[in-house]
């Protein structure tokens, strides 16, 4: 069943998702640690380590939505040093038909590991010679990279001493001409008060009103909550430490996890692990205001069980303020799970698993990207000894109002409103339609779905009478073949 959150006046078709395709099948095995971009012609790319025989970088496409994806090349031109040591994997975006990838790489000795870039500026088909941009005198991991409107690269990472590989810094560095030159390094963590859990990776997003914001994990006496740190578009200055969580999270052990962030115009979403019981669970908050402040903190998933483990979520943000997160459960073993909500919402619905394996295989490492209406998820998969799989909930169909569909329709009015019994819904086919009713509670839950059938062409009327259910907001689903409509009524008792 197609499934639709609502809020306000707008609405937005969610399709199921489709079947696991395996992008890195014919490479062999160990795949590991992929990352995932799109462009503004809706092409693909995929990054990700392969450590079958050494370790090497490996890129590949696809230009249908997720149904092929291109032959994998490998991307670095020195073979065998690539690193994916403790989620430390290659990191990949674009602007316009631009592509950037960073990853960690010793090819200079382990102790001089450092972050390298490389570019293609012809959609993926070749790749610049790579050129380090970290700290030569630094041990560097935890690449990670964000652009802006404007085509400018911020990247992060993180800097250890060479001799001893103690944590020093959280380095960033720029480029306003598309990678050819980068700047100085900029010490993102010069503050006191928060110590960055030296194994977990950060995130950068670059904020609506050009702001850059860094988010961590800390490590203050094993106390490993969520904090952000800030630097005006235009300075090198990164202030206004904020803590996000507060969960006085204490673990002994490195939990190897970051926070996963993602921005919608001045909507904010921040995905994280914190652990109850010492048992690792995923929270989200959410910021309204371009990330000046924040939600209370909301499990993805209360159903879980107290002992299920959760970790390394992902987020994105699409049309309608529909924000969707990715994470490892292991309810069922190692699975990638899904879940999404309103940003106005508190409680995430669609909890489902992605893997279409149906065996007790370890899913790892999930990343998310969206082309404004859906998703593209990818993770490394156990199911055949390590391989990427990705899969998508894009709909062709999703949208189109013409008179090739049966979907096509119209909601004359939904009436009276407020009521305070019947509510009755008039509607008009064009042609024979299947139709399903479904009333939507204000925290996004589905409290009741009707399958009402086939209906011929013309004029009809529903009810819904909400005697059964409490008082208030409800947003009225109803579908006809391909064809949503939801409108926001108020139940009176």
């Amino acid at each position: 069943m197609n499934i639709i959150i609502v809020f306000g006046f707008i609405s937005i078709l969610w399709a199921d998702f489709g079947p696991n395709v395996n992008i890195s099948e014919g490479l062999g095995t160990l795949n590991k640690r992929p990352d995932i971009a799109i462009d503004i012609n809706n092409t693909i790319h995929v990054v990700w380590v392969n450590a079958n025989d050494n370790a090497n970088l490996y890129y590949s496409r696809s230009e249908d939505h997720g149904n092929t994806f291109s032959d994998p090349i490998q991307v670095n031109s020195v073979d065998g040093h690539v690193i994916e040591i403790s989620y430390s994997g290659p990191k990949i975006e674009t602007v316009g038909n631009t592509i950037h990838i960073v990853w960690a790489d010793q090819r200079n000795g382990y102790d001089q590991t450092n972050i390298y870039y490389s570019r293609s500026l012809d959609g993926g088909d070749n790749w610049s010679v790579e050129i380090p941009i970290g700290n030569d005198q630094k041990f560097n991991l935890y690449p990670e990279i964000a652009t802006n409107d404007n085509g400018d690269i911020h990247v992060i990472y993180y800097s250890y001493g060479q001799r001893l590989l103690n944590f020093q810094y959280i380095f960033h560095i720029s480029s306003g001409d598309t990678g050819q030159t980068f700047s100085d390094n900029e010490i993102v963590n010069n503050y006191s008060s928060a110590i960055p859990c030296e194994c977990c990776p950060a995130d950068i997003l670059i904020l609506n009103d050009g702001r850059k914001m860094v988010g961590f994990r800390d490590d203050n006496e094993d106390i490993r909550d969520t904090y952000a740190i800030y630097s005006e578009p235009d300075t090198s200055v990164w202030e206004n430490l904020t803590r996000i969580s507060f969960d006085e999270f204490e673990i002994d052990y490195c939990p190897s996890s970051g926070p996963g962030m993602s921005r919608l115009g001045d909507k904010v979403g921040i995905a994280y692990m914190a652990a109850i019981n010492n048992y690792p669970k995923v929270f989200l908050k959410v910021s309204q205001d371009d990330g000046s402040s924040y939600s209370d903190s909301i499990t993805v998933d209360p159903s879980a069980a107290s002992d299920i483990r959760q970790d390394h979520p992902q987020t994105t943000i699409t049309s309608g303020n529909w924000l969707h997160v990715v994470w490892e459960d292991q309810r069922g073993g190692y699975d990638i799970y899904y879940g999404g909500m309103n940003t106005s919402s508190n409680a995430l619905t669609n909890i489902q698993v992605l893997n279409d394996d149906g065996s007790n295989a370890t899913q790892k490492q999930p990343r998310i990207v969206d082309d404004g209406d859906f998703v593209y998820i990818v993770w490394s998969d156990n199911r055949s000894d390590g391989h990427i799989y990705f899969v998508t909930n894009y709909d062709p169909t999703a949208g189109l109002d013409n008179d090739l569909f049966p979907s096509n329709f119209i909601v004359k009015g939904m009436y009276p409103n407020p009521f305070n019994r019947n509510l009755v819904i008039e509607f008009s086919l064009q042609h024979e339609s299947t139709i399903t009713l479904s009333a939507i509670d204000i925290l996004g839950r589905v409290v009741d779905f009707r399958e009402l059938g086939i209906y011929s062409p013309g004029k009809h009327y529903v009810g819904w009478n909400g005697k059964d259910h409490v008082a208030g907001v409800y947003f009225m689903q109803l579908t006809a073949g391909h064809k949503t409509h939801v409108q926001k009524v108020l139940y009176l008792k």
